[in-house]
């Protein structure tokens, strides 16, 4: 009969046991629209506040503008409490440009595009005070004043003149419908900026907060000093600014129209996705000397390597530029297909209809028993305290009604100085848990993880949220309640309540084949300081999946207090949504959980079954109890669930036996309420393989340091279990896996008790070249730096292809591009693939010849020049008509460089070409319109025919010597038409006679130019002659010729004479980068007569400026030109370098000419000054120069010149 007392005694108590944990506590819902009053903490009632009261809507004249007025309390204190007071205005539309809105004070704002044609503000005003009557008078008087200026729609905020001292404005939130065509300039003094669907030019700034930009489309000026920039955007040109002093970058572009970017952040990261085929040229930089800092996953043509300095290069070919700098990392990837519609999204829910929902359960509410001992923070649930700590319900999915696939168990307890929290997240496929981050506050809601927010004192609009992973990395933030909806809010949190909060959290985990736990030690007193024991307290738990496509594993994100959002079911911020626990005293812990007895037994004895392996001893000692514990029911149930999902074992059973002992009472003593029964426990378990660590080691491992991975996964002496062992050598590889080497391997082995834990961390067995014919194999491998045996991951692999790129574009005439490359393991070795795509062997380019002048009229005609890669051959040609004069011009050349390091070149050509005489400065392109627009005559030409050899020798980089032999006929060319676009009937000047003849001539000529890469002297052409178009980027260096020609009786020529002629040119940038001093110094001389198609002439554009064209003419001529520039603003020209946008100068000339039979005097030269002002269109080559020149001579008036390049 005892016996059977006493089974129903314990059946009675185990089921009154499941009841109590079957259901929660019940807490007034905290509603949404209406605010909330939390009263005295010592009776711990939650109260509402008085339903909102609607003023009706008043009508302002004949006009469309309303205003709508209604007050709510929103939160209240012991002395005053918070309303919220909101208003409506509506003008019209018409001849509305844009919008002008500054915040002085917190405050938020927010525009939308509608299709409506009305423009309708909505303010939110929040106030604070004693006295309702009070605080709802002056909110009313609080408005937003609406004014025009110049097609401008002007938005003023206006506080009461006098303000009442017992009324104060918290906050004051903007709210803006308009149609999408609007140029905005907003400003917040500490709040954030939201745009969505709007088209135009957008200037934001907000000193503390964010801005978030959904689907507009414009040029942008963004700078947010304290907070993050966000969202996706479509670029319509111009220069794009998005700036922040304190926060990360992340943006979308959502099409492939390109335009150029500045993404700048002083301490943040930045996060890029651009259209996969999106054109750019880059220009990075980041304060982090660290390969891992920068991620590129768009085809990348990288100039430098990963330094702490400027990164250069271009994605798909090149175009607009896109500057980065960030302290914390860059990364660009290509973006989704994405809709560009600017119609709102139909999953977006505005958040006043988030706070609508009235008809949800209340949150639950459990009371947290007080730790007897501090418990050790270890990441082990195993331990005797937890016994007695609260377990909490099941979580579930936010939606409430579903329960998630991934199980969790939650455990709380607390004492004076901390709130503990311990945790299993179980995972049924543990080896597939998504592990990354591995420093604090970065980016851990990227991983599973299990997260915590906890609010001890819900009068203040703050709580506190802490993120923590697999591995325990931990992300800690103090934040606004009922944060603004945000898929990636965590980043800006840092800098929206306490940027500089640290929780002091003690963090430990634990990684097990079946789960991964987690132990928290939260100090109270980094928490707000408040003796309430009533706190909101929600978990949150995120599991990412397996992103792997033969995974099924899903996405799940569950609660222990769902937060019945569907749409956004990852998004854990609605503080309303939270439960509640009470910190309860031993006394109120037993009373709020209902017992009024607990059934506890005596233990008399310990008994293992089954176990070989592991030592009785050693099992005993993992038991938190020993023979003569008195243990509840509670605790032998927790035993039994502990031993469960101990990995030691692969079954476990655990019973009792009963010891009757019979209880003497004396005759008039009541019996015991609670009789103590002694049991023995008798375990049964059936062991898995498992080792004994005494001796660890990590080896090969250079990445992650041993430390950290034995810290991180708990790599550490002691028993463990096989399983265990593979699922957290599985778990790195993955780490291992994400931060780019994808070729690790990491095996273990057992000596004994000696663990050997091999990291390789990835190597290259083969590399594999294909597609190349003329590249050969060694120069593929120099180029890419890579051997054998050396170490690989993604990064490091991406950067040594960049490096092979550019140093292939530079030294390989026959490289094109890499055409595709990857890793792949074949059987035990890893091969490196690359394949390369080459160029043809001769290169081809095409001339087409269109030019105009008096002689020959319109001429028409075309030619090519074909050249080997290597450029040690080429072959050239072209022909062309005068439409006019009905002569064909043609020519035909070849050359050949003879030697490896290109020494010696020998060509020639034969050819009949018109030419004029030539002299300084003077534009074929000038000619070419004067003559065909306004039918000018500058030029004098004549008719060349033969043929021209020569030899030239390298001597430097930047000095070469040339040997030339001419020999042609002279012929006298006639005017052919008068035409011209204007001024047609106005007969033009006659073509000059000149020396007919046969000519032959020897040439030798020395050049150098000391001028850099960046500043090249072009040559162009339009009828197979060419001259030189100076290069503004000449800045510092020299440049110039010497030659000598020789014409001579004895050469069988028609003309006898020597000509002797120089060029120095010199650059000189000085002071300040942008001023430079430059001189010319240019003569000629002859020992005898010229003939008239040689003749050297001063005077007018090019040369001597303020003087008339070809003023001074002679055999024998000195000119020195002197110029100081000073250079203004900044542009990207076509090729989308940077340069000035252009120069004032002023500049004086000087120069003479004379015939054989005169002599060299100074006081006959000519002097002029000028000044002027360059604007460079496009390209530094090609610039609009205006002038005005003056001869220093008393006849002589002001000159303006208008030129199209530089002088010299």
């Amino acid at each position: 009969m005892r016996t059977i007392t006493k089974l129903a005694l314990i059946f009675y108590i185990c089921l009154s046991y499941s009841v109590i944990h079957a259901g929660t506590g019940s807490a007034q819902r905290l509603f949404r629209s209406v605010g909330v009053n939390f009263a005295d903490s010592q009776n711990g009632i939650v109260s509402t506040n008085a339903p909102k009261v609607e003023d009706s809507l008043s009508q302002h004249g004949g006009n469309k503008t309303g205003a709508e007025e209604a007050v709510t309390p929103v939160a209240s204190g012991q002395n005053s409490s918070q309303y919220r007071s909101t208003s409506e205005q509506q003008v019209s539309y018409d001849d509305v440009y844009g919008l002008e809105l500054t915040l002085p004070f917190a405050g938020s704002v927010e525009l939308n595009a509608t299709p409506k044609d009305d423009v309708t503000v909505k303010l939110e005003k929040h106030g604070t005070g004693a006295n309702e009557e009070v605080v709802q008078t002056y909110l009313n008087a609080v408005q937003l004043e609406i004014s025009t200026k110049d097609d401008i729609l002007l938005l003023t905020p206006r506080l009461p003149e006098f303000p009442d001292l017992d009324a104060q404005l918290i906050r004051l939130d903007c709210f803006i419908e308009t149609p999408p065509d609007l140029t905005l300039e907003i400003q917040t003094e500490s709040g954030d900026i939201r745009v969505h669907g709007i088209r135009g030019s957008m200037a934001l700034t907000t000193n503390v907060g964010n801005v978030h930009l959904d689907k507009a489309m414009g040029a942008y000026q963004v700078n947010a000093q304290e907070g993050r920039i966000y969202g996706k955007v479509l670029l319509t040109g111009g220069n794009n600014i998005f700036a922040t002093r304190s926060g990360s970058i992340d943006l979308v572009v959502l099409d492939e129209i390109a335009a150029n970017m500045i993404l700048d952040t002083s301490d943040g990261a930045i996060s890029l996705r651009l259209p996969e085929s999106y054109p750019a040229d880059l220009e990075i930089r980041i304060e982090k000397d660290d390969p891992r800092a920068i991620t590129i996953d768009l085809p990348v043509e990288l100039e430098t390597a990963y330094v702490g300095d400027i990164v250069q290069g271009w994605i798909n070919g090149g175009g607009p530029l896109i500057k980065m700098s960030a302290s914390q990392g860059i990364t660009i990837l290509p973006a989704q297909s994405v809709s560009t519609e600017s119609e709102t999204d139909d999953n977006e829910v505005e958040v006043d209809d988030l706070y609508a929902e009235d008809d949800l359960p209340p949150p639950p509410t459990v009371s947290v028993p007080r730790a007897s001992v501090q418990p050790i923070i270890d990441g082990n649930l195993f331990e005797k305290v937890w016994a007695r700590s609260i377990p909490l319900s099941p979580f579930s999915m936010a939606d409430a009604a579903t329960l998630p696939n991934e199980p969790t168990q939650a455990f709380l307890l607390w004492d004076d100085q901390y709130l503990y929290i311990g945790a299993r997240i179980y995972d049924s496929q543990m080896k597939q848990v998504q592990i990354t981050q591995t420093n604090p506050d970065s980016s851990v809601w990227l991983d599973d993880t299990f997260e915590i927010l906890v609010d001890p004192n819900p009068a203040n609009p703050t709580y506190h949220h802490l993120v923590i992973n697999p591995i325990g990395t931990v992300f800690d933030q103090h934040i606004k309640a009922n944060y603004p909806l945000d898929p990636d809010v965590e980043t800006a949190y840092k800098r929206i309540a306490k940027p500089d909060w640290d929780s002091r959290a003690q963090v430990e985990t634990q990684i097990t084949p079946t789960f991964w736990s987690v132990e928290v030690a939260l100090p109270r007193d980094a928490l707000e300081p408040t003796a309430l024991k009533n706190w909101r307290f929600n978990l949150h738990r995120k599991t990412q999946g397996d992103t792997t496509e033969s995974s099924s594993k899903p996405i799940e994100y569950s609660y222990w207090s769902p937060s019945y959002d569907e749409i956004q079911p990852w998004w854990p911020h609605w503080s309303d949504r939270m439960g509640t626990i009470r910190l309860a005293e031993p006394e109120n812990s037993e009373s709020a959980q209902g017992f009024e007895f607990v059934e506890q037994f005596s233990l008399a004895a310990i008994e293992v079954e089954g176990n070989g392996d592991i030592p009785t001893s050693e099992l005993l000692e993992k038991i938190p109890f020993q023979p003569g514990d008195i243990i509840s029911v509670d605790e032998l149930s927790w035993l039994s669930r502990e031993f469960e999902v101990l990995d030691w074992f692969s079954d476990v059973r655990i019973g009792t036996s009963d010891i009757i002992e019979e209880v003497a009472v004396e005759e008039g003593d009541e019996p015991p309420p609670i009789p103590i029964f002694k049991v023995n426990l008798r375990i049964h378990v059936a062991e898995a393989p498992t080792g004994v660590v005494e001796r660890l080691n990590i080896q090969r491992n250079r990445y992650f340091i041993s430390p950290f991975l034995r810290a991180a996964f708990g790599l550490k002496q002691g028993r463990t279990s096989i399983e265990e062992l593979n699922t957290k050598c599985q778990l790195i590889e993955n780490l291992y896996r994400h931060h780019g080497y994808d070729l690790v391997q990491i095996t273990h082995q057992f000596s004994g008790t000696h663990l050997l834990i091999d990291i390789d961390e990835g190597h290259l067995d083969d590399i594999r070249f294909s597609g190349n014919h003329r590249i050969t194999r060694t120069e593929l491998t120099d180029a890419l730096g890579f051997k054998q045996g050396d170490a690989y991951s993604k990064q490091i692999g991406t950067k040594r292809l960049n490096q092979m790129r550019a140093k292939l574009n530079r030294n390989n005439l026959y490289f094109k591009r890499i055409k595709n490359w990857g890793v792949k393991r074949e059987g035990d070795r890893n091969v490196l693939s690359i394949e390369v795509e080459e160029r043809s062997r001769l290169k081809v380019n095409w001339l087409p010849i269109f030019d105009f002048n008096r002689v020959h009229g319109l001429i028409l005609g075309g030619g090519a020049g074909i050249s080997t890669r290597e450029a040690d051959a080429q072959i050239y040609g072209g022909i062309s008509s005068g439409l006019s004069s009905k002569i064909w011009n043609y020519q035909l050349g070849a050359e050949k460089t003879l030697f490896d390091n290109h020494a010696l070149t020998i060509g020639g050509r034969v050819y009949q070409q018109t030419d004029a005489n030539r002299y300084a400065g003077w534009s074929e392109g000038g000619e070419f319109l004067g003559a065909f627009f306004l039918g000018s005559t500058s030029l004098d030409y004549y008719q060349r025919k033969g043929y021209r050899a020569q030899v030239r020798g390298k001597l430097t980089r930047s000095m070469n010597i040339t040997l030339e032999f001419t020999d042609e006929d002279h012929e006298i060319l006639f005017k052919s038409t008068d035409w011209s676009l204007f001024n047609k009937n106005v007969l033009k000047r006659s073509n000059l006679r000149i020396d007919e003849g046969h000519f032959r001539s020897v040439t030798v000529s020395y050049n150098f130019n000391t001028l850099k890469a960046l500043a090249p002297i072009r040559s162009g052409s339009l009828l197979w002659g060419t001259r030189q178009m100076q290069n503004y980027r000449a800045k510092h260096g020299w440049r110039g010729n010497f030659s000598v020609e020789y014409a001579d009786k004895r050469l069988n020529s028609d003309f006898d004479f020597n000509l002797y002629h120089f060029t120095i040119v010199r650059y000189n940038q000085f002071l300040l980068s942008n001023h430079n001093l430059d001189f010319r110094l240019e003569g000629a001389f002859s020992d005898r007569p010229l003939p008239r198609q040689r003749l050297l002439y001063l005077g007018g554009v090019g040369t001597l400026h303020g003087y008339d064209f070809k003023e001074f003419v002679g055999d024998s001529m000195l000119l020195f030109n002197i110029e100081y520039r000073i250079h203004f603003g900044k542009i990207r020209y076509i090729d989308e370098s940077e340069g000035p946008l252009g120069a004032v100068t002023a500049f004086l000339d000087t120069g003479y000419a004379w015939f054989n039979d005169e002599n060299l005097r100074v006081n006959r030269f000519n002097t002029s000054v000028g000044v002027g002002v360059s604007l460079f269109i496009g390209d530094p080559s090609v610039a609009l120069r205006f002038e005005i020149a003056r001869a220093l001579r008393k006849e002589r008036n002001f000159v303006p010149i208008l030129l199209l390049s530089r002088r010299f």
